[in-house]
């Protein structure tokens, strides 16, 4: 019969396809193989350092190379979705060829499919270590081995490894509020996972992750020409929120906190280096009044010497308010770009009204 030979001829044209877009590499796309496997020797170098950040680093870029090549081999391009299940639709529109996306947005785009698996998972770590922070006294909020923050710390760092790896090597990824921001958070995580240190500012300034799917969505709907419909306007509404209140008020409570407690970190710092904290410690935000008073020696000492076994790398740990602080700076500026946006869609939203009506 002819159905052995239709069935050979459809799978014959499958592998082509995948073959033919293996082919059809651009040099943006080249760069980034080689920049990725020139950064995993420098991960295997970090090993003595931090093999969980190096090993989640691996995991994220190995997700980001399925998503890349896999998607080609499930759906086809030549092979329209009007009989399949409606599983292998949505995979199907999930190829950014397909989805209309410019050829120097793909990287962004399987980026994006990346970050729809480390935000979540990041996020729901964050909001359990701010759970487990709920009785924890000053000390204990910054000083002090705990398994999980460790633990999600160690994932984050990772993953901001692999993304900066993608935004060196991808034209349209690079910008500099991103390397600023990456830079920032990868020297605080570092810091941080050290001994488990500032666990508290750590649950929730992850807990900012929360905002992030949606902002991955938003740039995908736009990137597909799907920016004038009901869902992108959905989308941009609840990320104006949801950024609002993790990465504006959550982070602004916590970072207030911070400033608070910050002669509690000198003092700390300084008792377990045993040398004279950094000249930058003397700086204070003179609208956050010190915490005094209700913390016992005996507390202290244990922190300190916590602290001692980080050595140069302690005075670290009295940098790390400034760093989030920048990164304070940085969310406000990208509140105001996203409220900016929301507005641009309403006023696009009701010129097209109007002149419909």
């Amino acid at each position: 019969g002819t159905a052995p030979a239709s069935s050979s001829s459809s799978s014959s044209k499958t592998t082509t396809t995948g073959k033919t877009y293996a082919k059809k590499t651009t040099v943006q796309e080249q760069r980034t193989v080689v920049v990725i496997q020139t950064f995993l020797p420098v991960f295997a170098v970090l090993r003595a350092l931090d093999p969980e950040a190096v090993a989640w680093a691996c995991f994220f870029g190995a997700a980001y190379w399925i998503f890349r090549y896999v998607l080609f081999r499930v759906a086809p391009k030549h092979e329209k979705p009007a009989g399949a299940s409606k599983l292998r639709k949505d995979v199907w529109e999930l190829r950014p060829d397909i989805a209309g996306v410019k050829r120097k947005f793909h990287t962004e785009w399987y980026s994006n499919l990346v970050s729809l698996l480390h935000a979540p998972a990041v996020t729901v770590g964050g909001l359990l270590c701010l759970w487990q922070s709920r009785n924890d006294d000053a000390v204990a909020c910054f000083f002090g081995y705990r398994w999980l923050p460790a633990r999600v710390c160690g994932m984050f760092l990772g993953y901001l490894f692999y993304d900066l790896a993608l935004i060196v090597a991808s034209p349209s990824m690079r910008s500099a509020g991103l390397l600023v921001h990456h830079a920032l958070f990868i020297t605080c995580a570092m810091v941080c996972k050290q001994g488990s240190f500032f666990k508290f500012p750590f649950a929730w300034l992850i807990a900012g992750e929360m905002s992030t799917p949606l902002l991955s969505i938003r740039w995908m709907l736009a990137a597909s020409k799907r920016s004038r419909g009901n869902m992108y306007l959905a989308v941009c509404v609840a990320l104006l929120v949801a950024f609002a209140a993790v990465r504006v008020f959550l982070y602004g409570y916590g970072l207030s906190h911070l400033w608070r407690h910050y002669e509690l970190i000198v003092d700390v710092v300084m008792r377990g280096s045993g040398k004279k904290a950094l000249a930058l410690a003397s700086w204070r935000i003179p609208f956050f009044s010190p915490v005094s008073g209700g913390i016992s020696v005996e507390a202290i000492e244990a922190a300190a010497a916590d602290v001692s076994g980080l050595g140069v790398l302690s005075q670290c740990l009295l940098v790390v308010p400034h760093l989030l602080t920048i990164g304070y700076v940085l969310n406000l500026t990208w509140f105001t770009l996203l409220a900016v946006g929301l507005r641009r869609v309403l006023r696009r939203r009701t010129d097209v009204t109007i002149k419909e009506s």
